[in-house]
């Protein structure tokens, strides 16, 4: 998320939750709920791609991954992947 220059907050107000339990996710206090995972998965992946595109910063995802130009599909798959191990 630092990549991408994403704060909790503002993951949080995309997907309607509070900011506590984006920073519980990221530091491993909490995990994804099991019923809606995908639901917040996708909706995560989705956003952190759009946000790459929207800012420009799709170079830096591109060095971080090795991922070639205009791949925003790889990106979000990718994105998927890592987020369910």
């Amino acid at each position: 998320m630092k990549t991408l220059e994403v704060s909790n907050i503002q993951l949080a107000k995309t997907l309607s939750i509070d900011p506590s339990l984006i920073s519980r996710w990221r530091t491993g206090v909490r995990q994804l709920p099991k019923k809606h995972n995908n639901y917040y998965i996708e909706n995560i992946s989705l956003y952190l791609a759009r946000r790459a595109e929207k800012n420009g910063l799709e170079n830096k995802l591109n060095n971080l991954f090795g991922f070639e130009k205009d791949v925003y599909q790889r990106i979000v798959a990718f994105i998927i992947k890592f987020m369910t191990g």
